[in-house]
């Protein structure tokens, strides 16, 4: 993806001249300093301003002439919950809550506007409202004194509750594949998020109510559950059209949004039966809820469960005006819950503690015909009930037909309402999370008896009555019932079935990632796998790592990597990462091998598309584009491109950068026709081909290039950093000035933007308003060479002479080897008295002719340094 995944956290570069680089007063190092600034100022005339291969990079660099931090401090961190202990439901009414507004939002009619309530009994409608990552505690309804959801408690008073639901995975696409198909995981095979699928010979819930003469409609609120994974099987509309932006980084919609399109579908098909699910995904990690909901709620996990609720109540509302409610089957429960820092878990798909897997479910009937009975509303059950059900049950009420155990493993859960008798004795969850993505030991587990038992390397035994947040394991206190629940699980893993593997693209991967997910490569494992709780300090490195991604830190982020890999070196996470973040230092050559060793070691890895890309780049890193170039042709040769294909666009996109590398301008724009005919609307070719033109010098080329892509796409914030690029170099000072401060604005940390605005102001007589601009796009971008060249040399000029070796010395090691930057590190390197590595490279600068003054300079810095050295002063090496 183009675009940042998160908004920046806070950034702060001080100006401040570092106290190692102060001089003392003696005549050689003054001098030095003078010839270092005269050096920056022929760089300034002489330096080829473009835009390399891009990377990530950590604060450096300051600069004593300002003192005003630049780019990127805005502070959009969202603090974690504070860990709370894990509480068993409780059905006390909450003590005291917070007022909440009462606002009428713009999807809902006008006041008088109500509708009487259409009759068709015998057809009821169906609303499935999936709550993502609800955790059941949090909610009024269940006992949560914080009143973050009025209108679900309200709405429970006509419902049945179910006190004891549980999820079958404390995943996104495992539960909701099973919710839609009443099937358990090990049936469906749907494991984890990204690379499984649900299979079209397995019947959904939708394609089922079709076959009774339904509409369906569905509105999605993330990618998790999108169509490329199987669940649009028998929809009508499926409206998974998430927008991603700069103002919305992440692929979902909003309450409000599911609310209003989930209203407007329903709308249009009010005259004939309908079954609609909408997926609410607001209390997923990162919360963020808007005000007055932040304001209102100190913790913002409760902030997104208030607003969430918000929207919920404004859908009812516009139901009843509607005259669609009391023929309205509704069904309302959650894929899975949160941690919240129980067990150690701030998030979920670790672990199978009730705090993940432990659901609201609440069912409303219709107010007319068969279920008129007060049995069906305005009650609590305490049967036991499994997200397996809810399929079964719907088909049960509109008088559909399945078979328990066998189509369904799941049941109705109908006939236990009307007699209370149990409808199943064993609820079985599990997580493949750990050993997909890391390559640690699954978990499974059954409730059964009161009791939960947990396969895991070290198993556990809680009972959940007396020890609700399961805390005490009882696995060798009582063996005999360990043992009867460890039959139930190995029942259901000789059923075991896993979907084959996706082919993972990078912009699913990415999708995943900005969402949260790991998409670690999902490969199985052979041999004793260590266990997740034993491991819990590389999730807290992992945590460290993505906060450094998120302020586009990709140093501190390898760094952390680097900790987990030096004690779990087979790591999936860590090591595809680790790939990821060596490319954007530029470091090839090691990229390449750690490439290769996944291949070599996770052949049947649902990622291997997307490692196999990252080699390729790995190769074209290091200079080698002919062999870059035709590693990419083999790809596309293996490749069967289909329509809107992610992974060939990335590709194609891969093939523009190698062809380009190759001096081969017209293959690249062949590659470019073929991604705009395979898919019009991706931008990621466009913005290649367009910084190939600029890499080949063709400026006034890539200036009507991208004009002509901006009457397509719009000020995409891409397209507007190119053109302010081709602006600059073309001499149209103020139009970089303005394209290059619009691409800041919308994303601070945007590393061509700021490479551009920071050469339009020193170049406009203001270097010391520059430097957080310069810092900002070596930071993004580490292993672009002239992003660390430009920095070193403004560090020389502003006389911070350590952090001008450092930047200068990455700037020759990422491949600038030309003259002038060999001259300023030598400079620098003179003016910290290292002046025998300082004469080599400035010999190594002279070597290459360099132009005057140029030349004159770097001979003066020689005598200098050797008059130093025959007088004694100074701290020569």
């Amino acid at each position: 993806m183009t675009r940042k995944v998160e908004p920046p956290r806070g950034m702060s570069y001080t100006a401040k001249m570092n106290p190692a680089a102060r001089l003392p007063q003696h005549r050689t190092r003054p001098n030095l300093a003078r010839h270092a600034i005269g050096v920056l100022f022929v760089f300034l005339l002489s330096y080829g301003i473009g835009c390399g291969p891009g990377s990530d990079t950590k604060e450096v660099g300051n600069d004593s002439a300002s003192g005003t931090p630049q780019a990127g401090q805005a502070d959009g961190s969202v603090p974690k919950p504070q860990s709370r202990a894990s509480v068993r439901v409780s059905h006390e009414e909450p003590a005291s809550a917070p007022a909440q507004p009462q606002i009428r939002f713009p999807y809902e009619s006008a006041e008088g506007t109500q509708r009487p309530d259409e009759g068709r009994p015998n057809r009821p409608n169906v609303l499935l409202l999936t709550l993502d990552t609800t955790r059941m505690d949090r909610l009024s309804v269940y006992g949560a004194t914080t009143g973050t959801t009025p209108n679900l408690a309200e709405f429970a008073k006509e419902s049945l509750v179910f006190d004891q639901a549980f999820a079958s995975a404390p995943t996104t696409l495992p539960s909701h594949t099973t919710i839609l198909t009443g099937l358990e995981p090990f049936e469906h095979g749907v494991r984890n998020n990204g690379i499984h699928a649900l299979a079209p010979e397995f019947e959904t819930l939708a394609e089922s109510t079709k076959e009774l003469g339904y509409s369906t409609g569905a509105i999605l609120g993330a990618f998790p559950v999108s169509s490329p994974f199987g669940l649009g099987q028998g929809f009508d509309h499926f409206d998974d059209a998430f927008t991603v932006g700069v103002d919305t980084p992440v692929p979902q919609r909003h309450a409000e949004d599911v609310s209003r399109l989930g209203l407007e579908w329903i709308k249009q098909h009010r005259d004939e039966p309908w079954f609609c699910w909408l997926h609410y995904f607001d209390p997923h990690d990162p919360y963020a809820p808007p005000s007055p909901y932040s304001d209102i709620f100190p913790n913002p996990y409760d902030g997104e469960l208030a607003y969430m609720d918000a929207h919920i109540g404004g859908l009812f509302r516009e139901l009843k005006r509607q005259g669609l409610w009391n023929n309205t089957l509704v069904v309302i429960t959650a894929d899975h819950g949160e941690g919240l820092g129980d067990h150690r878990e701030p998030t979920h798909s670790l672990f199978v503690y009730d705090t993940t897997v432990q659901v609201p479910l609440l069912l409303r009937f219709p107010a007319a015909g068969p279920w008129e009975n007060p049995a069906f509303r305005g009650r609590r059950l305490s049967t036991l009930v499994g997200l397996s059900d809810i399929t079964p049950t719907v088909l049960d009420i509109l008088g559909g037909s399945f078979t328990p155990g066998a189509a369904f493993p799941g049941s109705s859960i109908v006939p236990a309402i009307v007699s209370s008798r149990p409808i199943r004795e064993v609820a079985y969850m599990e997580t493949l999370v750990p050993e997909l993505d890391y390559g640690w030991s699954p978990y499974r587990a059954v409730v059964a008896e009161g009791h939960k038992f947990i396969l895991a390397p070290r198993p556990e035994l809680y009972d959940l009555d007396a020890d609700p947040g399961e805390t005490t394991n009882l696995y060798d206190q009582q063996p005999e019932r360990a043992q009867r629940m460890l039959e139930h699980v190995a029942d259901r893993m000789e059923r075991d079935h896993s979907a084959a593997n996706l082919a993972l693209d990078q912009a699913t991967i990415d999708k995943l990632r900005s969402l949260g997910y790991v998409a670690g490569g999902g490969a199985s494992s052979t041999g004793p796998l260590p266990d997740a709780k034993d491991m819990l300090w590389a999730i807290d490195a992992f945590d460290q790592a993505r906060d450094r991604l998120l302020e586009k830190d990709v140093d501190g982020a390898g760094a952390r990597l680097d900790q987990v890999l030096a004690q779990d070196p087979k790591n999936r996470f860590a090591r595809r990462m680790k790939s990821w973040v060596l490319i954007q230092q530029g470091r090839g050559k090691e990229a390449e091998e750690l490439c290769r060793a996944i291949l070599r070691e996770e052949p049947d890895a649902a990622d291997i598309g997307a490692t196999e890309r990252r080699l390729t780049e790995a190769v074209l890193l290091q200079g080698d584009a002919r062999r870059a170039r035709d590693m990419t042709e083999q790809l596309l040769d293996g490749d069967s491109a289909q329509e809107g294909d992610a992974s060939t666009i990335e590709l194609l996109t891969l093939a523009i950068r190698t062809r380009a590398a190759d001096g081969d301008l017209s293959g690249a724009k062949s590659a470019l026709d073929q991604a705009r005919r395979l898919d019009p609307k991706r931008i990621e070719p466009i913005v290649a081909y367009g910084n190939a033109l600029e890499r080949a010098l063709r400026w006034s080329e890539a200036g009507e290039f991208y004009r002509k892509e901006m009457e397509r796409f719009g000020n995409h914030i891409e397209l507007l950093a190119g053109l302010a690029s081709v602006d600059l170099h073309e001499g149209r000072g103020q139009e970089a000035a303005n394209r290059a401060t619009a691409v800041v604005q919308a994303d601070p940390t945007h590393a061509k933007g700021n490479y551009v605005l920071g050469n339009v102001l020193v170049l406009s007589g203001k270097p010391g308003q520059a430097v957080g601009n310069f810092v900002q796009a070596a930071k993004t971008e580490p292993g672009n060479p002239e992003y660390q060249a430009r920095l070193g040399n403004h560090c020389l000029a502003g006389q911070n002479f350590p952090k001008a070796v450092e930047h200068l010395s990455r700037a020759i090691d990422l491949g600038r080897n030309d003259a002038t930057t060999r001259a300023a590190l030598g400079m620098a390197q003179a003016a910290l008295g290292d002046r025998q590595i300082a004469k080599k490279n400035l010999q190594a600068a002279l070597d290459q002719s360099p132009p005057e003054p140029l030349r004159k300079q770097i001979l003066d810095a020689l005598m200098t340094i050797a008059e130093a050295g025959s007088t004694g002063t100074g701290a020569g090496r």
